[in-house]
């Protein structure tokens, strides 16, 4: 990032008619406590790319497996007079277990990192993976159930906190191609040792 916060454009901003956009995120994510990151590797000419993230000795990121549009992920422009612009993250997802396991688990939820891939693949996967959290964390933001709407369903909506926003809108994960990246991502999954 600039050391000067003198923002400007530095590249075009062009439509690709071969690859028009696609909307929607996969039916499952990837989360992991931002206090179990180990490190991150970021493109040295990018600082929104991550190429590589390790996760600390006995951590492991979890799946959040949804239907159809229950994931949903993004941001919001935060502008100030007297700081640099922000964005304040967002994922939303719909969880439907109600064992005592499962709302132990969400009523714990916070500084949260989570991995989304949506359906448009980008070029050979750069921008499949996007990451919300990274800098700050996500916290509930929003945690919602009634018995007799969205058949009974918790809807959980996650952001950054407030004065805590991101200064990117989101990272791309990204190494090589969406195969070797898609592994990657997987790879989280395995308790570390």
């Amino acid at each position: 990032m600039p050391t000067n916060c003198n923002f400007g454009i530095a590249a075009d901003i062009l439509k690709d008619c071969s690859a028009p956009p696609t909307a929607g995120a996969e039916a499952i994510a990837y989360a992991f406590n931002r206090s179990d990151i180990d490190s991150v590797t970021y493109d040295q000419s990018n600082p929104r790319l991550v190429t590589a993230i390790t996760l600390a000795s006995g951590a492991k990121a979890y799946k959040i497996e949804n239907f159809k549009k229950e994931i949903d992920a993004g941001f919001d422009l935060v502008t100030s007079d007297t700081n640099i612009d922000k964005f304040n993250q967002y994922v939303k997802f719909e969880a439907w277990g109600i064992d005592s396991d499962t709302v132990k688990a969400l009523d714990e939820l916070s500084d949260l990192v989570i991995i989304v891939e949506r359906k448009n693949k980008g070029n050979d996967g750069d921008g499949a993976f996007q990451i919300y959290g990274l800098q700050t964390g996500l916290y509930k933001s929003s945690d919602t159930m009634r018995a007799n709407t969205a058949s009974g369903k918790r809807i959980i909506e996650l952001t950054n906190q407030a004065e805590e926003e991101s200064t990117v809108s989101y990272h791309v994960f990204f190494d090589t191609d969406y195969a070797t990246t898609k592994a990657a991502v997987e790879a989280l999954l395995e308790i570390v040792e």
